[in-house]
């Protein structure tokens, strides 16, 4: 951001002067933005230590800005704030490699010493390595401008170019400058404001003055730009045979002896650092770009500087900076529409990945940045480039863009291209075109849903039915030919929903797809104060992804978990309510690791609704000439990120209940003591989270979330599946998905009814757990090139990760028709886990309501359970540890062998034990750890806990044999009825509503 070797320099010399601020008043100050920003957050008394492991966005920023506007408009000053545009080309690569990799190894070594209790050396390690994007923060900030009505401007480039253009203009827009010595470069700057004290009791600011550091180095203006340039600054690296600490000196040396720059680079052509990065190249590019700064002028073109210039500029200014987008998207980011991130990956041909904060480690999350997020071509990145270049020059439809991770190097030439241009990718961006809802529809809405505010749940709401959606529909028209969209209101709509079409809640017809019909049955059950929308949505899209579970990642575990890891993982999805201070609570590496799979998201899809609104002005959808550009971007969802902390709130509260519970399940509510022990729970809370409004009502916030994703995750089991499986549990025999039902969960459009098709979809996501596959009436088999090692039951969540294996499809025989659902069962033996084939019916739809109005399904209140699950689930309003965290046992990656429990002989002794009402083996049964119901929804532990998962794979290598046993006879076990068919003797498990014991034998068979 400055000159480097400088400050000192000017420091040393005496060339800083410091006045009163009040010597400002009734002015208009032209604010760096990004330098503001950098001293705010790098300086130590405004720095938050902990940030780098925490994620997230620091908490007490916003007040720390609000109480410096409040300071400078005492003292009569208007500020006027200038952000950062576009990042011009560079031939020089910086050493980012190198800097991810010591702040990686400085974050390794900090965990290392917080693990080991060395609190306040991890805390220095922490320091300054949140590598914090200043994109991230922009939507609060600019929310606080709105707020205050200050004004700012968003640069087509360089930031202080556009500063120097408005305190030049003879309107005089700005009086004085603050920023980075860099803007001293650029010719006729003279005075420049370095550093302001707002805090202080008398406000005070520090400006030099350039004509005096010319004179006292004995320099020319025209030499002054040339040392800056081989000094080094934020756009240009050191003269490499001047890069040492007396720098400064030397460089203006070798620049008087050389009488100026361009002598001085020639005269270094041939050395070897030099040619290394071709500086001689370099150099002519840098200085033009300072003298050619490319500015937003005030009739909205984008000019280079000076304006009234005598000679023309470069004719290859493209070169320098970038190739020109349209003056009218430089106009909606100059006005806050949207920020730079697409733009940057247009224009420079590269989406960079940095690591994440938890240093990107596990494959998951690589797997997930680079093919879910960037490379997909429905990802987000891909549409967002889509959208931009479908709207453009065709010269940006053809623009290559490749992705660049920390953790790929591949060869210049091997790179992977972003398919923004393949044509489902076009054929999607195109499908916006159908969305033209005008704003009388909208206000309707408002009132039929009694809401306030344009949303996910006003947007889904209006589409529940088909009646609904029939309204919302409109011909796809040529481009400007539609109905011209005017209100905010209306624009902010139509916006989502183009955004939930893009990414699959909504159908090409308007209609819900089995995600959008799970979160909209969940919204209806959310208080408005909740703010669970956003969470609710990112949660669908990481179920979607095949991230939202509670296995270690890579297999290994992080330090703060996993003891609740579902619940802490879902619950940190949730902003939590913090006071403006910084983080002092305890921290856990491996809700970091989630946070990064959360944040990445959340980025990810921030930028492809700025995207889309961007694209439905220059498509002419909506009226063009407009001052609410920034009411419409604060308007849009994922306004803010979120932290580790709801996860680690969790984790303290759940903890603390086990432990003061005497370190066993708490299984009755209302028990004796539980009452107690939560509130002593919640005190703790209160005491260890000082930083936080109101602990204990976060925490009862926190479990209505939770109940809320249980409403989620019946409708998509509803959806999804026809037998009685848990999402978070086991599957059962038989997994039944309609392939339209595949197609849409995936966000893609509806069809693949073909065979081929199916097919092509199914190799694509790999969505294989057994061998034999029923497609379209065609039995077909699965032959795997290689066996996996070991293969568990899986739960939705990991349905879609399952590619790790190329599948070899077979046709056989087919048995008998059925009516096109997709049945995926085992018939051949994994290298270590059977799963029985079992012939079903595809069962009768449950209409998604029911989950809705029943009041078995889940609890209303986080205090209570149904009476039926009190001993097979964790009540609602907590989860608890079967086991003390310190007496679980590691986790083992050994596959099961032979010498599993006779689970099948168990389980008819507890069923009978249930027949014949002896409640004195039903307790000791339901108490012993390793006899886990089928039926229980596997929520925090058993998630975690490695050693119940073996217990499950050795549980279901005998099921394989012993099941085959009990189905030939077809009789019930617990009331001994008799039944012709499995399909009968199935269907008396499912009516038997007022005898328990017989769903439960019937499901025991079936296993």
């Amino acid at each position: 951001m400055t000159i480097k070797h400088l400050e000192n320099y000017l420091n040393d010399r005496k060339h800083l002067t410091t006045l009163p601020l009040s010597t400002l008043s009734d002015s208009r100050l032209g604010i760096d933005a990004s330098y503001y920003l950098q001293n705010l957050l790098d300086n130590p008394p405004t720095r938050e230590p902990l940030l780098a492991a925490t994620g997230g966005l620091p908490l007490a920023l916003t007040q720390r800005i609000e109480s410096d506007l409040r300071a400078l408009e005492k003292l009569r000053i208007k500020p006027v704030f200038v952000f950062p545009g576009l990042i011009p080309n560079k031939r020089w690569k910086q050493p980012n490699q190198m800097e991810n990799t010591e702040a990686c190894r400085d974050r390794r070594d900090a965990w290392a010493k917080y693990e080991a209790g060395q609190e306040e050396a991890a805390t220095k390690l922490f320091e300054g390595r949140s590598c914090m994007a200043q994109w991230d923060v922009w939507r609060a900030i600019l929310r606080i401008f709105r707020h205050r009505n200050v004004e700012f401007i968003v640069a087509p480039y360089i930031a202080w170019a556009q500063l120097i253009y408005l305190q030049r203009h003879p309107k005089s827009y700005i009086h004085a400058i603050f920023g980075p010595t860099d803007a001293l470069l650029y010719p006729g700057v003279d005075k420049l404001i370095t550093a302001v004290d707002l805090t202080s009791a008398n406000p005070t600011f520090t400006f030099t003055v350039k004509r005096s550091i010319t004179s006292d180095l004995g320099v020319s203006e025209d030499q002054f730009l040339d040392i800056g340039i081989l000094v080094g600054f934020e756009h240009s690296p050191p003269f490499p045979p001047t890069t040492h600490d007396q720098a400064l000196k030397a460089t203006v040396d070798m620049v008087k002896y050389y009488k100026s720059g361009h002598a001085a680079v020639a005269a270094f052509a041939e050395h070897p650092a030099v040619k290394t990065i071709q500086y001689t190249d370099h150099y002519a590019r840098t200085r033009s770009m300072i003298k050619y700064s490319l500015i937003l002028s005030s009739e909205g073109t984008v000019q280079p500087l000076p304006l009234a210039i005598t000679t023309p500029p470069n004719q290859d200014l493209h070169e320098i900076f970038t190739n020109r987008l349209p003056d009218e998207i430089y106009f909606y980011l100059s006005r806050g529409l949207l920020g730079p991130q697409a733009l940057v990956w247009l224009t420079t041909g590269q989406i960079v990945e940095a690591p994440p904060l938890d240093n990107g480690e596990t494959t998951e999350y690589k797997r997930f940045v680079k093919e879910v997020i960037t490379d997909g071509q429905t990802g987000p990145r891909a549409t967002a480039l889509a959208l931009i270049s479908s709207v453009t020059h065709p010269f940006w439809s053809k623009r290559l863009v490749t992705g660049h991770f920390w953790f790929d190097q591949p060869a210049p030439h091997s790179q992977k291209n972003v398919l923004h241009n393949s044509p489902q990718t076009v054929q999607l961006a195109e499908r916006v075109s159908g969305w033209h809802v005008p704003y009388a529809i909208v206000e309707e809405e408002l009132r039929r849903q009694n809401s306030s505010t344009i949303d996910f749940a006003l947007c889904l709401g209006a589409t529940t039915t088909d009646k609904l959606a029939q309204r919302t529909r409109s011909k796809p028209v040529e481009r400007g030919q539609g109905p011209i969209l005017d209100k905010k209101d209306e624009v902010v709509a139509n916006v989502i929903w183009r955004f939930l079409e893009l990414r699959g809640f909504l159908l090409n017809m308007h209609t819900h797809s089995p995600l959008a019909r799970a979160m909209n049955v969940a919204l209806k059950n959310v208080r408005v104060n909740d703010k669970f929308q956003d969470p609710l949505y990112l949660f669908l899209e990481l179920v979607r992804a095949g991230v939202m579970h509670g296995h270690l990642w890579s297999g290994r575990a992080f330090s703060g978990g996993p003891s609740f890891g579902t619940v802490m993982r879902v619950l940190s999805i949730v902003p939590l309510n913090f006071k403006a201070q910084p983080w002092s609570a305890p921290l856990s590496r491996e809700l970091l690791v989630f946070n990064s799979f959360v944040r990445s998201l959340t980025r990810a899809l921030r930028t492809l609704l700025e995207v889309t609104s961007l694209n439905m002005l220059l498509r002419n959808d909506a009226r063009r000439a407009r001052d609410d550009l920034l009411d419409i971007a604060l308007s849009l969802p994922f306004q803010t990120e979120v932290n580790t902390g709801f996860g680690v709130l969790a984790k303290v509260y759940l903890d603390a209940l086990t432990h003061i519970n005497g370190r066993t399940r708490v299984r009755d509510a209302n028990a004796e003591g539980v009452q107690e022990a939560k509130a002593l729970a919640l005190d703790v809370c209160e005491e260890t989270f000082s930083g936080v409004k109101y602990p204990k009502l976060e925490v009862e916030r926190g479990f209505r979330f939770w109940d809320l994703l249980w409403i989620d995750v019946g409708c998509l089991e509803t959806e999804m599946i026809g037998f009685r499986g848990r999402i978070f549990g086991d599957w059962g025999n038989v997994l039944m998905l309609p392939l339209d039902m595949m197609s849409m969960i995936l966000g893609r459009m509806e069809g693949a009814t073909q065979c081929h098709d199916s097919v092509s979809l199914m190799q694509e996501i790999h969505v294989v757990i057994g061998e034999t596959i029923f497609l379209q009436g065609v039995v077909m088999e699965v032959r795997y090139e290689q066996a996996a090692a070991q293969s568990p039951i899986l739960p939705l969540s990991t349905m879609f990760d399952y590619g790790r294996r190329t599948p070899e499809l077979v046709m056989l025989d087919d048995p008998k028709a059925h009516n096109g659902n997709l049945y995926v069962a085992d018939h051949k033996p994994f290298a270590v886990q059977v799963i029985q084939l079992v012939e079903a019916q595809p069962p009768p739809r449950t209409e998604v309501s029911s989950y809705e109005e029943s009041s078995d399904y889940y609890s209303d209140s986080m205090s209570s359970c149904s009476d039926d699950e009190d001993d097979d689930e964790d009540c609602s309003s907590y989860c608890s540890s079967d086991l003390p965290p310190e007496e679980v046992d590691e986790p083992s990656a050994a596959p099961c062998t032979s010498d599993a429990p006779d689970t099948y002989s168990i389980r008819m002794k507890r069923i009978l034990a249930w027949r014949e009402d002896f409640s004195s083996q039903m307790s000791a049964t339901l108490h012993d750890p390793s006899l886990s119901s089928p039926l229980k929804r596997k929520m925090n532990t058993d998630d975690d806990d490695l050693a119940s998962q073996s217990s499950k794979r050795s549980r279901s290598l005998h099921s394989d044999s012993s099941s085959s046993r009990s189905l030939g006879e077809h009789s019930c076990p617990a009331c001994d009825a008799s039944f012709d068919s499995r399909q009968s003797f199935r269907q008396h498990g499912r009516d038997s509503q007022a005898n328990e014991a017989c769903c439960v034998a019937v499901d025991y068979a079936f296993e």
